[in-house]
C-alpha cells in the first residue's frame, strides 16, 4: 500500500491530449519538485476515463509503502465473518438508482441493437446507484474493509472536494506496472461481458452463458495491448493462453504481459494512458464503444472506469483502473458499476443483473437496500450533484 501525505494540488499543470503530452506535463512537475530540494517527490492522482476536468492530481511530499494483510482490515459485521468486529448496522434513509430498472432495459435493448449492425464486438453501459444513510460515513473504516476484503487487489482513497468527500474502490486490474525498464500489464476484461439472447423481441434480454465470451475477450485484450507496447518495448512477452489470477477481486483472467522498455524516458504514467481506456471500461473498438457510451449514459462517470495510480521521478509507478468504487460525500455514497454487452451468445454462466456490480461496495459498507429490504427510492434518482453534508 502507499500511503501520501503532504499533497499539492498540481492538476491544473496537467496537459490534456495524447499520452506523451500527459506524460510530459507530469515528468515537469517531477522535475520541478526535484530541482526545489524535494528528496522523492511523488505524483499520484486519479484521471478520468476521458478528459481531465473531473482529475484529482497531487505531488506529495511524504510517502510511505508498507504490506497490509487481511487480518489488518476490519470487515463488516454484516459478511458474518469470524472475528468482525461489533457494530451497530449503518442506517439507510433512502436510495437510488440511474438509470431506474426500467429505463436501462429499454437502453439496453436500444445498445444491442445498435451493436447487431455495426463493428462493436463488446459496449460496456454504467449505472449508479446513490445512497443516503443516517449518519456521516466512516470512509477511513470502508477503506479498511476493502483492502480486508482484497488482500492481493489494488485499494484507494482519494480527496474529493472538500474534506468530507473522497473517492474509494478496489479494483482487480493493476493495468500497469513499471520498476526501471521492467514492466508488467495486467489487460483484464475486468468486467465479464453479457451476451444476450434477443430472438423474442417483446421479452426482456435473456442472458446467455458468457465463458467463451470472456475467452475472446481476453484474447483481444492481450492482441490489443501488444500493439500498444510494442513500440515502447525492447522486448515484449504475451502469454498464449489466459491463467486463473486468484486475487480476490473478481474472475480469472489472462496472465500478465511483460517486457522491458527501449528507454527509461517512457513513464509508467505514459504507459496507463497509452493503454487507456481499456476494452473493460468502455468496449471494443475502444473508439466507437466510447462514441456510443456519450449517447446512452444519462450522466458523467466521473472518476468511474478511468485511472488510479502514482508515478515517481524516476518513472516508476504502478497504475490501476476504478472499476469497483464509490465517490462518499458526507452522508452519501454514491456507488457505479459497469454491464458489459455482446451481440453474440457463448456457453457459460453468467449474470445481467448489474445490481451485482454494487454488491461488493454494498457489503463493505455493512448494508443492503432496494424495496425488499424496506428502504425507499429517493424522489430525484437523475440528480447530479450530491451534497457534502
Amino acid at each position: 500500500m502507499l500511503r501520501a501525505r503532504g499533497l499539492e494540488d498540481v492538476r491544473s499543470s496537467l496537459r490534456n491530449g495524447p499520452p506523451a503530452a500527459l506524460a510530459a506535463s507530469v515528468r515537469a512537475l517531477l522535475d520541478e519538485a526535484t530541482a526545489c530540494g524535494k528528496a522523492s517527490p511523488l505524483f499520484v492522482g486519479a484521471l478520468p476515463l476521458h478528459g481531465l476536468s473531473d482529475a484529482r492530481a497531487y505531488l506529495a511530499s511524504e510517502a510511505r509503502f508498507f504490506w497490509v494483510t487481511a487480518s489488518e482490515g476490519a470487515r463488516p459485521a454484516a459478511c458474518g465473518s469470524a472475528g468482525a468486529p461489533a457494530a451497530a448496522e449503518p442506517e439507510v434513509v433512502a436510495w437510488a438508482s440511474c438509470p431506474d430498472d426500467k429505463t436501462f432495459r429499454k437502453t439496453v435493448h436500444h445498445a444491442l441493437d445498435t451493436l447487431a449492425g455495426s463493428p462493436l464486438e463488446k459496449l460496456v453501459l454504467a449505472r449508479r446507484m446513490d445512497v443516503v444513510f443516517r449518519e456521516r460515513i466512516d470512509d477511513k473504516l470502508l477503506f479498511r474493509r476493502l483492502n480486508a476484503a482484497h488482500p492481493n487487489g489494488s485499494v484507494f482513497r482519494v480527496p474529493w472536494g472538500c474534506g468530507h468527500c473522497n473517492f474509494l474502490g478496489a479494483s482487480s486490474e493493476p493495468l500497469v506496472r513499471r520498476k526501471e525498464k521492467q514492466i508488467e500489464i495486467n489487460p483484464l476484461a475486468g468486467l465479464a461481458p453479457q451476451a444476450f439472447d434477443t430472438r423474442d423481441t417483446t421479452a426482456d434480454p435473456v442472458p446467455l452463458p458468457v465463458c467463451a465470451t470472456r475467452a475472446r475477450e481476453h484474447r483481444l485484450a492481450r492482441e490489443r495491448a501488444a500493439d500498444i507496447l510494442n513500440p515502447f518495448c525492447k522486448t515484449l512477452t504475451v502469454p498464449p493462453h489466459p491463467s486463473a489470477l486468484d486475487n480476490g477481486t473478481g474472475p480469472a483472467g489472462p496472465a500478465p504481459l511483460s517486457g522491458v522498455l527501449k528507454s527509461r524516458d517512457t513513464s509508467s504514467v505514459e504507459l496507463a494512458a497509452a493503454l487507456h481506456p481499456a476494452p473493460s471500461t468502455c468496449g471494443s473498438p475502444v473508439d466507437a464503444a466510447h462514441s456510443l457510451i456519450a449517447r446512452l449514459e444519462p450522466f458523467g462517470r466521473g472518476l468511474y472506469s478511468g485511472l488510479v495510480g502514482w508515478c515517481n521521478a524516476d518513472g516508476d509507478g504502478e497504475w490501476t483502473v476504478a472499476l469497483q468504487c464509490a465517490e462518499i460525500h458526507g452522508k452519501v455514497a454514491r456507488l457505479f458499476t459497469g454491464v458489459g454487452l455482446s451481440e453474440r451468445p457463448a456457453p457459460g454462466a453468467g449474470d445481467a443483473d448489474s445490481r451485482a456490480g454494487w454488491s461488493a461496495m454494498l457489503r463493505a459498507l455493512g448494508v443492503s437496500v432496494g424495496e425488499d429490504a424496506g428502504v425507499p427510492r429517493l424522489g430525484l434518482p437523475s440528480a447530479q450533484s450530491l451534497p457534502c453534508a
